[in-house]
């Protein structure tokens, strides 16, 4: 039994998949909850070996991209046991029909993490280089989603005939990596073709690479969709796209993550999120933001069902934050809160207790906090004062929505 398997090269990929199925079929399937798969290749130019390495890491052999062969034979390992999948892509995310089906089927997938690989490793991030991150064009280019298409035929073309070979198995190495783009077909395929899924997280998509026209699926697949829970990057002007997203989600949606790891994205696009919120805000159990700003547009709304809030910056006090009426007119029961970013009061204790905005707490989360960190005893007063629990939560499982939602 494997609670994790991760892969970042398809050598070592293609020698897991040649081991297990060698064994004899006497002895008991081999079980895996969470399947990572990283370095996914199916389109575009090979990932530069350059940009496989942290800049301050010594230089190392580069590593085989995964093909959507060896993608698919992974996948087919572990039918019944998978309940979560991570796919992160070099180039274009895209999948041929067979991958698609073979998601298609596993039984008890539940959390589905799409991404690009390099998010977060290097400057150049910041500075959009469009030699490692070529995910920023996003206009509609029929000529690249027809390339997709034939791309994709052919694969199947080739599988049908039984020439799934892995060593000669390669990316067509034809395409623009300036214009690298999403596959939109195969993510709103892959929306369809996963019915339980209840978690898709789309943060480490730069940007959120859904199409730049409504993203429609048919009324009946909005009917049996189940997922409750997204977590979404929003650098890369996406809102427009989530607007799309959040109108798909809207009957079986519940908790929202909201990333802006740099910060001025919501300062000067914030105000698109207002539609998003009205869409959602009526079923919105769980809101998590890492930007105070996300909250401006949206600091007077009313969310009748909100339970679990979570930030890391506010603008004045504590208390007079959570006067607001996003949070003091919410049923809120759970305050993450980031440990760094507590402010001391000036004085030993508060003058007014700045958790009688919310009647109904029951927890306090300090997350990302030290082993050694105490909470300013101002703020135990006032939590003893309000009956609330004290929770902290160390850097590992900071980001985990899952877990804060489950407490």
């Amino acid at each position: 039994m494997y609670h994790t398997l991760a892969f970042e090269d398809a050598s070592r990929a293609a020698d897991f998949i040649a081991e297990i199925t060698a064994r004899p079929e006497h002895l008991p399937r081999p079980q895996c909850q969470s399947l990572q798969v990283f370095g996914i290749l199916t389109h575009g130019s090979r990932a530069d070996p350059r940009a496989q390495r942290h800049r301050f890491m010594l230089p190392t052999k580069p590593k085989r991209p995964i093909t959507s062969n060896i993608l698919k034979s992974l996948i087919d390992l572990f039918p019944d046991t998978i309940v979560e999948l991570s796919l992160h892509f070099w180039n274009v995310l895209s999948l041929p029909k067979k991958v698609l089906e073979t998601i298609g089927r596993l039984k008890n997938l539940r959390a589905l993490r799409l991404g690009h690989e390099l998010q977060e490793r290097a400057q150049a991030l910041r500075e959009r280089d469009p030699m490692l991150f070529p995910f920023y064009h996003d206009s509609d280019d029929e000529e690249f989603h027809e390339e997709i298409r034939q791309h994709n035929q052919r694969i199947a073309f080739e599988g049908m005939l039984g020439h799934d070979n892995f060593d000669n198995e390669r990316a067509p190495d034809d395409m623009n990596p300036v214009d690298s783009k999403i596959d939109h077909d195969c993510l709103k395929s892959l929306i369809k073709a996963t019915r339980k899924l209840t978690s898709l997280n789309l943060t480490d998509l730069n940007p959120v690479c859904l199409a730049t026209k409504p993203m429609k699926l048919e009324l009946a697949c909005h009917q049996f969709l189940a997922i409750t829970q997204l977590e979404i990057s929003l650098e890369g002007e996406s809102a427009f796209r989530l607007l799309d997203l959040s109108i798909i989600l809207k009957r079986t949606f519940k908790v929202l993550a909201l990333h802006d790891h740099w910060g001025g994205w919501v300062d000067t696009h914030g105000a698109k999120l207002v539609p998003v919120f009205e869409n959602l805000g009526e079923n919105l159990e769980g809101l998590f933001i890492t930007n105070k700003s996300f909250l401006s547009p949206i600091i007077k709304f009313k969310f009748p069902k909100l339970q679990v809030f979570k930030t890391v910056f506010w603008k004045g006090s504590i208390a007079e934050f959570l006067q607001n009426p996003i949070l003091s007119s919410s049923p809120i029961e759970v305050l993450a809160l980031q440990s760094e970013f507590i402010d001391t009061p000036k004085e030993q204790k508060f003058r007014v207790n700045p958790f009688a905005n919310l009647p109904l707490l029951r927890r306090l989360i300090l997350y990302e906090a030290n082993p050694t960190y105490v909470l300013p005893p101002a703020y135990l007063h006032a939590c003893k004062s309000q009956g609330a629990e004290l929770i902290y939560i160390g850097h590992l499982d900071s980001s985990n929505v899952s877990l804060f939602m489950s407490l």
